[in-house]
Formats: structure tokens, C-alpha cells, sequence
């Protein structure tokens, strides 16, 4: 059974709570019920914090219309622990997402091994930024005759769940997501480029200001980049991630040349765009900065970096996929 419901208050005014461990496979879905992006398997348990799942960064990310979520709920060491045998336990598992008010109770069924298993659909157009999966044991008696009504109309979240983030947008460069981007018409003398960075000379603050600043007068550029229709979809993701590796590659080799000797300073903007890419290449941050002063490891950075973005095509493979599948007609 699931159901979509209103916010509820931020505590279960139950006291003590089990710990819940649930094991989330999830995994994006186009119109037609086809994989684009493939399962994830992820383990929450009862400690604090937040798992994530960075789609953002997944060339199909754009493709996803929902989310097939199947979760498997262990309650019964948690309830043991607490003796709330008697109280008829229950789990429950919420989707929600901050962004859009979006929340759904979903009550798993129980098996025969005291586990609560569930599979649901999360549309992604119901969704803004994220969406936040977590799951929770609750004392169904309890809840019962106290409230007298459905337990997630009184449960927000219980104070010790671990839970579950799929991200669709990029945080903040500082933060080790997205490039913050500024459409504004160049001057003459650079009136050829594509895009520029506003603001390095500062990265060795501890807070600069800096800026993608994508040139207007390429109306053609921005006009795809800002388009959301279907026909061109494979040409601007293509697009937007050649940009995004090239500008990256280039907020790199700035940091880099900033460090005096091999140490980062920390809380720098050079540690920040260092971080950045060593997050996105899955690599430290001192490796990189050492490859990025080198000429030639610099290349094999940049190759690197457009694999990641989806960028490891030649020409000719980017206008046939363009051509064939909708893009460039």
C-alpha cells in the first residue's frame, strides 16, 4: 500500500527507536520501462546521516521518467533490543523531496523471515534537486491508540535513521558539483570564444567569486544548451558535458598554478576546484595538482575528464549518435 502524504511533524514523541536496516536497490527507468540508468545496491542501517547516489553526473540522467525503487526492511534486531514485540511494530518507507512538497508512505508486507519487502515507482516529475528515501520501525499499537490514526500522518522521521539521497542537480563548484554558469554577450576582442572564467585570480581566497560566463552571442550554443524539447536532447547533453570537462580542465590548471610548493592551502578556492575534479576523476586532490603542473600528464588529465563527462568519442561517432538518435536533423 502507498499513498502520498502531508508533511508531519519533525518527531515521533515515542522515545527510544530501533535501528532500522534496509537495503535500497533503485534504479532510473525512461517512458518505456527501459534501464538508462542501471541498479544501484545501497545499504542504509540506524546510524545518522545521508547516503548519496550522484545521477547528476550520469550522461541519461535527462532520460529518467521515474525511479524503480525495491527496498527490503530488517526490523526485527532493532524491536528485540527494545522489547516492542507487543506493540505490533511496523515499517514504513518515505520518498519525499524538499524541493517540490513531494512525500509517499509506502507500508512494506512482512515475510516469513520477520523482513518487510516492497517495490515502488517514483515519478521524476513529481521530483525538484533530489529525492530522500529512508526507513523506519514504529510501534504500531502505540500509534494506534494514542493517535487513532495512520502512523505517517505523526512520524516525520525518526531521530536515528541513516538515509538514502538520489541526486539529479549538482551542488555548488565549493561543494564539488556544477560549474556556476552566467550567459553574457563578450566583448570584441573575445567575441570568438565560447566561454571564459570570470574571477580566478582570486581561487586563493577563502570564498571567491568566480563565474562560467558562456558567450550570448553564439545564439545557436544557447539556444541548445537552454532548450528542454526531445529532438535535441543527445546533441545538448553531448554539448554541455564537452563544455563542462574543457572548463573544468581549465579551473584546474588555474588552481594549480596558484599553489606555491606542493601543499594545498586549505579553505582556498584552490582546494575547492582541486577537490571538485580530484572528486569527479576519483582521485586525490595532491595527485592531481602534481599532474596538472606537468604539460604532459595535463593531457592525460583532460583525457581523463572528458571519459568521465561521456566525452571519450571521436567526431564521427558524436554526429552519428546525433543524427540517429533525434539530435541534429
Amino acid at each position: 500500500m502507498s499513498q502520498v502524504i502531508p508533511r508531519a511533524k519533525e518527531t515521533s514523541k515515542l522515545g527510544s527507536v530501533p535501528s532500522v536496516e534496509a537495503r535500497w536497490k533503485v534504479r532510473g527507468v525512461d517512458v518505456d520501462g527501459k534501464s538508462v540508468i542501471e541498479p544501484s545496491e545501497v545499504r542504509t542501517c540506524g546510524s545518522d546521516g545521508v547516503r548519496e547516489l550522484l545521477w547528476y553526473r550520469e550522461l541519461k540522467v535527462e532520460r529518467v521518467d521515474s525511479i524503480e525503487i525495491d527496498v527490503e526492511v530488517d526490523e526485527h534486531s532493532g524491536v528485540q533490543s527494545l522489547g516492542w514485540s507487543s506493540a505490533s511494530p511496523q515499517s514504513i518507507v518515505i520518498a519525499e523531496s524538499e524541493d517540490t512538497k513531494y512525500r509517499a508512505l509506502h507500508r512494506p508486507p512482512k515475510s516469513a523471515e520477520n523482513r518487510r519487502i516492497v517495490k515502488f515507482f517514483v515519478p521524476r516529475a513529481q521530483l525538484g534537486t533530489h529525492l530522500l528515501l529512508s526507513a523506519h520501525v514504529v510501534r504500531g499499537n502505540a500509534l494506534a491508540g494514542q493517535f487513532g490514526g495512520s502512523i505517517g500522518q505523526y512520524l516525520a522521521r525518526t531521530p536515528h535513521t541513516e538515509r538514502l539521497k538520489i541526486r539529479f542537480d549538482a551542488p555548488d563548484w565549493k561543494e564539488g558539483g556544477g560549474l556556476p554558469i552566467l550567459w553574457t554577450k563578450f566583448d570584441v576582442s573575445e567575441e570568438e570564444l565560447v566561454w571564459r572564467w570570470k574571477g580566478l585570480p582570486a581561487l586563493s581566497e577563502p570564498d571567491p567569486q568566480i563565474e562560467l560566463e558562456m558567450n550570448s552571442a553564439h545564439e545557436s550554443i544557447q539556444s541548445l544548451l537552454q532548450s528542454r524539447d526531445n529532438a535535441r536532447k543527445e546533441t545538448r547533453t553531448a554539448v554541455a558535458h564537452f563544455v563542462a570537462a574543457e572548463a573544468m580542465f581549465e579551473l584546474g590548471v588555474a588552481a594549480a598554478r596558484q599553489v606555491d610548493g606542493h601543499e594545498i592551502p586549505p579553505d582556498t578556492g584552490i582546494k575547492a576546484a582541486l577537490d571538485m575534479i580530484a572528486d569527479r576523476l576519483q582521485e586525490s586532490a595532491s595527485d592531481l595538482l602534481e599532474d596538472l603542473r606537468d604539460p604532459t600528464t595535463a593531457v592525460e588529465v583532460m583525457r581523463r575528464l572528458r571519459i568521465k563527462f561521456g566525452c571519450g568519442y571521436n567526431m564521427n561517432e558524436f554526429v552519428d549518435a546525433a543524427t540517429k538518435r533525434g539530435g541534429a536533423q
